[in-house]
């Protein structure tokens, strides 16, 4: 360590008989020393950020003090620095996942943040500094109109219940689960077993839950398990909604806004409570939901089809109804093209539908919850949809695969437009 008296150095005294005090050879000063009268301790020393300052016997006496303020604050911000981090460095052996992610994959097995500070004395954001200490067993995740999360289940070996309240600060750094927890992927036949049921994905292995929890030493019952919401949209506290059943003529609207939403992890349902300008707000499965109509928005024309129709585009609606478009992609790159011009790594937004009223004898693009990401491959020939073409002689002239997954092939008719985004244009 460097001797204290020579990390800093005198600049020169002004009219009002400041000393400026430069430490470690920076530039700017990072306070002045004064002599002040004849006491004891004339001599004051003042940082930058203070305005009192304090009072010492001799000027380097002072001249130090600057330099040990300057290392408080240099160690202060460097804590402030290690608790940002902490905020997206879990442990060993855990990952980070939102509080949304456990509510859609259904996380049974988590450590929340027990304790959860302030990073700094001014600042919102809080970062984590201890977690249960074991995993709590999931029952039901509750978002509250001021932007609180309570959560509900039980700890392990615990009988009576556990309950955890969250600010939104708290609640926006998540929980930690397993870095080899396994995510719900839909239903489809096991590679393993050959059963048509649930199917998991543990790192690269896809497999029905007996396999994956045998793969992870797990019970079945610690396995994600989605909730059965039965609802295209997810319903966020604050979002407005439709109802589609009858209510008592109490003064309800047909729509209103979301308070309240409750995920129940061990039922797989989902409800919410909505204000609906009544006495009180209604609860209800979330699948009596609908969303509001949009305003149309103005038509583009994209040229025409293969057989002449003129294609129309809208701009892409908003959530709930669509997901946003993922970093990079702007809606006026958007071009109609038939199926067999989609390329690798193009955006598909869209496809085509008859034209609303006003637009006769046109199709008009009828944009796709979530647009995803174009993979052409060859029919797998096992799938739905291609078992549903197998019939056709010129099956290869007729059809084109654009992308596939577990559930299958996404085939379409190889003149068929499409509404994308170029892969070009996406990497801009």
């Amino acid at each position: 360590m460097r001797d204290i008296k020579t990390r800093y150095r005198y600049g020169k005294t002004n009219s009002e008989g400041r000393t400026p005090v430069h430490v470690d050879g920076a530039a700017e000063p990072a306070g002045h020393v004064r002599k002040i009268g004849r006491s004891s301790s004339p001599w004051h020393a003042v940082g930058v950020k203070e305005t009192l300052g304090t009072s010492h016997p001799r000027k380097y006496e002072a001249a130090e003090r600057i330099v040990r303020m300057v290392d408080a604050d240099t160690m202060f911000a460097q804590d402030v620095a290690h608790r940002r981090a902490r905020r997206t460095t879990p442990p060993q052996g855990w990952q980070f996942v939102s509080w949304e992610e456990v509510e859609r994959q259904g996380h049974r097995q988590v450590r929340p943040v027990h304790r959860a500070p302030l990073v700094a004395a001014g600042e919102t954001d809080r970062y984590p500094d201890a977690f249960a200490e074991v995993p709590v067993t999931l029952t039901r995740v509750t978002r509250l109109e001021n932007g609180h999360v309570v959560i509900s289940g039980r700890e392990h070996g615990q009988h009576s219940p556990y309950v955890l309240l969250m600010d939104p600060a708290h609640a926006e750094l998540g929980a930690l689960i397993p870095d080899r927890a396994a995510q719900y992927e839909g239903h489809g036949r096991c590679p393993a077993c050959e059963q048509d049921t649930a199917l998991y994905r543990a790192g690269t292995r896809l497999a029905c839950a007996r396999t994956t929890a045998a793969d992870l030493g797990v019970p079945v019952d610690h396995l994600p398990a989605p909730a059965d919401h039965d609802s295209a949209v997810w319903w966020r506290v604050g979002d407005s909604a439709r109802r589609t059943f009858e209510l008592p003529d109490h003064g309800h609207a047909e729509t209103g806004r979301i308070i309240e939403t409750t995920t129940d992890i061990t039922d797989r349902t989902r409800r919410a409570r909505v204000d609906y300008g009544g006495r009180w707000a209604i609860s209800s499965a979330v699948s009596a939901l609908a969303p509001l109509a949009q305003e149309a928005g103005p038509l583009r024309h994209l040229g025409t089809d293969t057989a002449g129709t003129p294609l129309l585009a809208r701009p892409r609606p908003v959530a709930p109804l669509c997901d946003p478009l993922p970093a990079g992609a702007d809606e006026a790159d958007a071009v109609a093209v038939p199926a067999h011009a989609v390329r690798e790594g193009d955006l598909i937004l869209a496809d085509f539908r008859q034209a609303a009223d006003g637009a006769e004898g046109a199709r008009e693009a009828d944009h796709f919850a979530i647009a995803y990401t174009a993979h052409p491959a060859k029919p797998c020939g096992e799938c739905q949809e291609c078992h549903a073409a197998a019939g056709a002689a010129d099956r290869a002239l007729r059809y084109v695969v654009l992308s596939t997954d577990e559930d299958g092939c996404d085939t379409w008719f190889r003149n068929e437009p499409v509404l994308i985004i170029s892969a070009a244009n996406l990497s801009r």
